[in-house]
Protein backbone atom coordinates (compact mmCIF):
# COMPACT_ATOMS: atom_id res chain seq x y z
CA UNK A 1 0.00 0.00 0.00
CA UNK A 2 1.17 3.40 -1.14
CA UNK A 3 0.76 6.61 1.19
CA UNK A 4 1.01 9.49 -0.48
CA UNK A 5 1.80 12.45 1.77
CA UNK A 6 -0.03 15.92 1.63
CA UNK A 7 2.46 18.66 1.57
CA UNK A 8 0.70 22.23 2.02
CA UNK A 9 2.05 24.92 -0.53
CA UNK A 10 3.41 28.10 1.01
CA UNK A 11 6.25 30.30 2.07
CA UNK A 12 8.63 29.71 3.85
CA UNK A 13 9.49 32.47 6.95
CA UNK A 14 13.03 33.44 5.36
CA UNK A 15 10.72 34.39 1.71
CA UNK A 16 8.44 36.42 4.00
CA UNK A 17 10.71 38.32 5.70
CA UNK A 18 12.46 38.94 2.00
CA UNK A 19 9.63 40.32 0.60
CA UNK A 20 8.85 42.59 3.65
CA UNK A 21 12.37 43.84 3.38
CA UNK A 22 11.68 44.14 -0.60
CA UNK A 23 8.19 46.13 -0.03
CA UNK A 24 9.36 48.28 3.13
CA UNK A 25 12.68 49.59 0.94
CA UNK A 26 9.81 50.23 -2.25
CA UNK A 27 7.60 52.16 0.78
CA UNK A 28 10.54 54.38 1.82
CA UNK A 29 11.52 55.38 -1.53
CA UNK A 30 8.43 56.71 -2.76
CA UNK A 31 7.63 58.40 0.92
CA UNK A 32 11.09 60.05 0.07
CA UNK A 33 10.17 61.27 -3.38
CA UNK A 34 6.83 62.38 -2.00
CA UNK A 35 8.57 64.26 0.67
CA UNK A 36 10.90 66.35 -1.55
CA UNK A 37 7.98 66.40 -4.29
CA UNK A 38 5.89 68.35 -1.51
CA UNK A 39 8.83 70.52 -0.12
CA UNK A 40 9.71 71.85 -3.86
CA UNK A 41 5.99 72.37 -4.24
CA UNK A 42 5.96 74.78 -1.21
CA UNK A 43 8.67 76.41 -2.53
CA UNK A 44 7.50 77.43 -5.71
CA UNK A 45 4.09 78.61 -3.74
CA UNK A 46 6.52 80.97 -1.73
CA UNK A 47 8.38 82.30 -5.15
CA UNK A 48 5.07 83.29 -6.19
CA UNK A 49 3.65 84.57 -3.15
CA UNK A 50 7.05 86.78 -2.74
CA UNK A 51 6.20 88.48 -5.82
CA UNK A 52 2.77 89.30 -5.40
CA UNK A 53 3.93 91.11 -1.95
CA UNK A 54 6.89 92.73 -4.19
CA UNK A 55 3.95 94.21 -6.44
CA UNK A 56 1.66 95.08 -3.88
CA UNK A 57 3.90 97.21 -2.38
CA UNK A 58 5.19 98.45 -5.66
CA UNK A 59 1.76 99.91 -5.67
CA UNK A 60 1.75 101.11 -2.31
CA UNK A 61 4.99 103.05 -3.33
CA UNK A 62 3.32 104.72 -6.92
CA UNK A 63 0.27 105.45 -4.42
CA UNK A 64 1.80 107.48 -2.20
CA UNK A 65 5.27 108.50 -3.90
CA UNK A 66 7.02 107.70 -1.62
CA UNK A 67 9.93 104.58 -0.87
CA UNK A 68 9.00 102.70 1.97
CA UNK A 69 11.18 102.67 5.33
CA UNK A 70 10.68 99.64 7.38
CA UNK A 71 14.80 100.19 9.08
CA UNK A 72 14.40 96.56 10.88
CA UNK A 73 12.41 94.25 8.69
CA UNK A 74 9.35 93.05 9.03
CA UNK A 75 7.53 89.82 9.03
CA UNK A 76 4.72 88.93 6.75
CA UNK A 77 2.81 85.72 8.20
CA UNK A 78 -0.70 85.99 7.29
CA UNK A 79 -1.97 88.41 9.56
CA UNK A 80 -1.70 92.76 10.32
CA UNK A 81 0.42 91.99 13.22
CA UNK A 82 3.75 93.79 12.86
CA UNK A 83 6.65 91.65 14.01
CA UNK A 84 9.58 93.04 13.87
CA UNK A 85 13.17 90.96 13.15
CA UNK A 86 16.40 92.79 14.34
CA UNK A 87 14.81 92.42 18.34
CA UNK A 88 15.02 96.22 18.88
CA UNK A 89 18.23 97.35 18.23
CA UNK A 90 16.10 99.67 15.11
CA UNK A 91 13.24 101.86 15.80
CA UNK A 92 10.12 99.35 15.69
CA UNK A 93 8.64 99.38 11.59
CA UNK A 94 4.94 100.53 13.88
CA UNK A 95 7.08 103.85 13.95
CA UNK A 96 7.60 103.77 10.28
CA UNK A 97 5.45 102.74 7.18
CA UNK A 98 4.79 99.28 9.13
CA UNK A 99 0.98 99.85 9.87
CA UNK A 100 0.17 101.26 6.68
CA UNK A 101 1.93 98.66 4.76
CA UNK A 102 -0.04 95.86 6.55
CA UNK A 103 -3.30 98.21 6.23
CA UNK A 104 -2.33 98.44 2.32
CA UNK A 105 -1.83 94.42 2.17
CA UNK A 106 -4.55 93.23 3.87
CA UNK A 107 -6.93 95.47 1.04
CA UNK A 108 -5.13 94.55 -1.71
CA UNK A 109 -4.98 90.28 -0.60
CA UNK A 110 -8.96 90.97 -0.08
CA UNK A 111 -8.23 90.35 3.62
CA UNK A 112 -6.28 86.89 2.99
CA UNK A 113 -2.36 88.38 3.56
CA UNK A 114 -0.16 85.52 2.12
CA UNK A 115 1.83 83.13 4.52
CA UNK A 116 3.83 80.44 4.46
CA UNK A 117 2.39 77.07 3.07
CA UNK A 118 3.97 75.63 6.53
CA UNK A 119 1.66 77.63 8.33
CA UNK A 120 1.16 81.41 9.72
CA UNK A 121 3.84 82.00 12.91
CA UNK A 122 6.39 79.67 12.07
CA UNK A 123 9.62 81.41 13.14
CA UNK A 124 11.83 79.19 10.25
CA UNK A 125 9.75 79.90 7.05
CA UNK A 126 7.69 83.33 6.67
CA UNK A 127 7.90 86.17 4.00
CA UNK A 128 9.93 89.11 5.31
CA UNK A 129 10.50 92.48 3.91
CA UNK A 130 13.01 95.49 4.73
CA UNK A 131 13.93 98.71 3.39
CA UNK A 132 17.54 99.14 5.09
CA UNK A 133 19.07 95.56 4.71
CA UNK A 134 18.93 95.41 1.11
CA UNK A 135 22.61 94.12 0.41
CA UNK A 136 23.52 96.76 -1.33
CA UNK A 137 25.26 99.93 -0.64
CA UNK A 138 22.23 102.10 -1.33
CA UNK A 139 18.87 102.12 1.01
CA UNK A 140 16.60 102.90 -1.72
CA UNK A 141 15.50 99.34 -2.87
CA UNK A 142 13.56 97.15 -0.73
CA UNK A 143 14.39 93.49 -0.09
CA UNK A 144 11.85 90.61 -0.42
CA UNK A 145 12.83 87.11 1.06
CA UNK A 146 11.59 83.64 2.54
CA UNK A 147 13.70 80.61 3.56
CA UNK A 148 13.27 77.46 1.06
CA UNK A 149 12.75 74.17 2.09
CA UNK A 150 14.30 72.05 -1.57
CA UNK A 151 15.41 74.66 -3.99
CA UNK A 152 18.48 76.20 -3.84
CA UNK A 153 19.14 79.79 -2.77
CA UNK A 154 19.72 82.89 -4.97
CA UNK A 155 20.78 84.79 -2.62
CA UNK A 156 24.64 85.11 -3.88
CA UNK A 157 23.10 85.70 -7.23
CA UNK A 158 21.08 88.50 -6.05
CA UNK A 159 23.03 90.29 -3.54
CA UNK A 160 26.97 90.91 -4.22
CA UNK A 161 28.30 90.80 -0.58
CA UNK A 162 25.82 89.35 2.04
CA UNK A 163 26.77 90.16 5.32
CA UNK A 164 29.18 92.94 4.23
CA UNK A 165 28.60 96.68 4.32
CA UNK A 166 25.34 97.13 3.80
CA UNK A 167 24.87 93.79 3.20
CA UNK A 168 21.84 91.56 4.76
CA UNK A 169 20.48 91.13 8.14
CA UNK A 170 17.62 89.16 9.32
CA UNK A 171 15.50 86.05 8.12
CA UNK A 172 17.93 86.25 4.77
CA UNK A 173 20.95 85.05 6.65
CA UNK A 174 19.63 83.26 9.53
CA UNK A 175 16.48 82.83 11.57
CA UNK A 176 18.63 82.42 15.45
CA UNK A 177 18.94 86.25 16.05
CA UNK A 178 16.82 87.76 18.75
CA UNK A 179 13.43 88.70 18.37
CA UNK A 180 12.89 85.74 15.43
CA UNK A 181 13.53 83.01 17.92
CA UNK A 182 13.88 80.32 14.71
CA UNK A 183 16.51 77.86 14.23
CA UNK A 184 17.88 77.69 10.69
CA UNK A 185 21.76 79.35 10.55
CA UNK A 186 22.59 79.77 7.41
CA UNK A 187 19.02 79.94 6.00
CA UNK A 188 18.33 79.49 2.01
CA UNK A 189 16.59 82.30 0.99
CA UNK A 190 14.65 83.35 -2.13
CA UNK A 191 15.42 87.04 -2.74
CA UNK A 192 13.77 89.76 -4.56
CA UNK A 193 15.26 92.85 -5.28
CA UNK A 194 12.35 95.79 -5.81
CA UNK A 195 13.72 99.12 -6.71
CA UNK A 196 11.60 102.12 -7.16
CA UNK A 197 11.48 104.54 -8.91
CA UNK A 198 9.17 107.38 -7.86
Amino acid sequence: MVVFKNYKKGFTLVELLIVIAIIAILAGLILANYQEARKQSRDEKRKIDIEQIALALRLYVEKNGQTVTCIDGMKIDGSTNIVTLDGGAQPDCSADDGPNIMDHLNSYFGGNIPHDPLGPNNNDYYYYFDSFHTCQPAAVPMVFAVNLESSPTNLYKVCAAPGGPGGNDGGLKNTTGPGIGGTINPSAPYVKILDFII
